[in-house]
């Protein structure tokens, strides 16, 4: 019986990467980052929450545990996956780089390419509206943004798990 459980969260998270594929990416809400996160938080609280709720229909408690634990690593490591791959995609300079080669019958001129550039300077200005909007940045002056203590406090966190990792922060 916990093998048929252990199969139908891989099936919650198969069923998960095909409702958005097919319904939930053609609406405006899921086509922001924010939108994907709360997509991939709400899918995690509910498999982990009937995985949970395993005792209350006669299941061991120790066995709700260890299944409540793989829910956890699985749609972790798909929700991870999913984001990374989510992001790479939406606004990657490399995948303009090969669509625009693509779309020119796999050749360009360097000097061409020079018009994506716009891809960069798009991201960057979307990426710092969304850290203004939660509070990590606040903008101190027309095109000028400094941390707020929050916003401190984070890169603290990442910091630290930079040094923990043996990680080395970007442009340093």
């Amino acid at each position: 019986m916990s093998s048929a459980i252990l199969a139908s969260e891989f099936i919650f998270v198969l069923a998960n990467a095909l409702s958005y594929s097919f319904f939930f990416k053609h609406r405006q809400p899921f086509r922001t980052e924010r939108g994907i996160f709360i997509f991939q938080a709400a899918s995690f609280l509910l498999l982990v929450g009937c995985t949970v709720a395993l005792p209350i229909f006669g299941r061991p408690l120790h066995e709700a545990y260890l299944l409540a634990l793989a829910a956890v690593g699985i749609h972790g490591i798909y929700s991870l996956s999913f984001l990374e791959l989510w992001s790479l995609t939406e606004g990657s300079y490399s995948l303009s780089v090969l669509l625009f080669l693509d779309r020119n019958r796999g050749e360009a001129e360097i000097t061409e390419l020079e018009s994506l550039t716009s891809i960069a300077a798009h991201k960057t200005e979307s990426r710092i509206d969304g850290l203004v909007r939660i509070g990590l940045l606040r903008v101190v002056a027309p095109g000028r943004v400094s941390r707020t203590a929050f916003g401190t406090a984070v890169a603290c966190v990442f910091g630290l798990v930079v040094f923990l990792t043996n990680g080395r922060p970007l442009n340093r």
